[in-house]
């Protein structure tokens, strides 16, 4: 095999594996994408359903909280006190507590819920960006490709004009005019 058949076929191996090595980046970056794409899902599942149990909980939460006070107060008026200040009062705080205690079920559920939708958003967009990062990569890594074959084709002795095979040195070549200035020219 002559020294350009060689050099010719380096070339294109080196732009096929540059080529290939582009693709498999581009590749890599859309598997992540879709990995993060997968997860953003699942976090806004987890969402709607944190928000099911929420309203789930705060629910059962308030039937039983109507329980208590509706047995503390049968409990008072059995005793004979259901009509005393200190009762109403007590009963008045406990209820006032077990709303709040609600209200705090609510607030943690929703809370988290709308954590996990923030998450999902997040992750969206990492997606976003890192299949764009692939494209550009697979862009940028193509860019190269007839470099790396220029490359792979001089290393393994091609020529195509550029390298000097008759071992000729180029030597400038000065002469003065009648002006009195040297001038300088390029020849073999």
């Amino acid at each position: 095999m002559s020294t350009a058949a060689v050099a010719i076929t380096m070339a294109v191996a080196a732009a096929a594996s540059a080529t290939i090595d582009a693709y498999g980046k581009k590749k890599e970056a859309d598997y992540q994408a879709e990995v993060m794409e997968a997860n953003s899902k699942i976090a806004r599942q987890n969402a709607y359903q944190k928000r099911l149990e929420t309203a789930i909980n705060e629910d059962r939460l308030r039937r039983e909280n109507r329980e208590k006070i509706a047995r503390n107060t049968a409990a008072a008026i059995e005793q004979g006190v259901g009509s005393s200040a200190t009762t109403i009062g007590a009963l008045g705080q406990q209820a006032t507590t077990l709303e709040q205690n609600a209200f705090n079920v609510r607030y943690e559920g929703l809370a988290a819920a709308e954590n996990m939708d923030i998450n999902a958003d997040y992750l969206h967009q990492q997606a976003k960006g890192t299949k764009k990062m692939g494209n550009n990569a697979f862009r940028l890594a193509l860019l190269g490709v007839p470099f790396k074959a220029a490359g792979a084709y001089y290393k393994s002795g091609g020529t195509y004009g550029l390298n000097n095979t008759n071992n000729t040195k180029f030597e400038p070549d000065s002469y003065t005019l009648s002006d009195n200035k040297r001038y300088v020219a390029w020849s073999k």
